[in-house]
């Protein structure tokens, strides 16, 4: 009788676990600096955090495979609205990445010849797929859909108090068909306060 409650008890225990679940993985919480600004989600099943979370900064990844991996960062607004912020201190950097890789790829053609130049080109090679203006947490977001170095990147930008929220998924450019359902799902759990 004995051996058939504890029995019982570890089935109901299993799926306590199970439905406690709910299908994703650890839940993330960053604070900023601050203290001010929270943004907490729940990571894709099979990701764990890599290092610290701490001073408005979190990176994770695939268990498996860290090409695929994120980060959540909490920046300073520096007074901008979020349009402006996401213009000046996100945009122009990668666009003066993508100028100076087309920069080496001409030297490295001349010196190496056309192949060269190309992977060269490539490989700093910089490109916006999409802009989407959306909501989080009833906030105004701006998405992001990039390439860049054989990788393609969705990044969600959210202004909260004086900050700006960063939460940005990438994986390997030819896997992000399998890969984004999943972090538009780890998204949608996304809360800023």
């Amino acid at each position: 009788m004995r051996s058939m409650m504890a029995g019982s008890l570890l089935v109901a225990a299993a799926a306590l676990g199970i439905a406690g679940c709910g299908g994703g993985g650890a839940k993330l919480t960053v604070k900023s600096q601050a203290g001010d600004v929270t943004v907490s989600m729940r990571l894709p099943a099979g990701w764990a955090v890599e290092g610290r979370v701490e001073g408005g900064y979190a990176s994770y990844s695939h268990s498996d495979n860290v090409d695929i991996r994120g980060w959540t960062v909490i920046y300073l607004a520096e007074g901008k609205d979020l349009e402006a912020w996401v213009d000046t201190n996100y945009l122009v950097e990668a666009k003066k990445m993508a100028a100076g890789g087309e920069m080496l790829g001409d030297a490295a053609e001349k010196f190496f010849g056309a192949q060269a130049g190309e992977d060269t080109r490539e490989a700093f090679g910089w490109k916006l797929v999409s802009r989407t203006l959306t909501k989080i947490s009833d906030l105004d977001a701006i998405e992001l859909v990039e390439e860049s170095n054989d990788k393609r990147t969705i990044a969600v930008f959210v202004k909260q108090a004086t900050s700006v929220c960063t939460v940005t998924f990438s994986s390997p450019a030819q896997q992000w068909h399998e890969n984004e359902p999943v972090f538009r799902a780890a998204l949608d759990s996304l809360r800023i306060r």
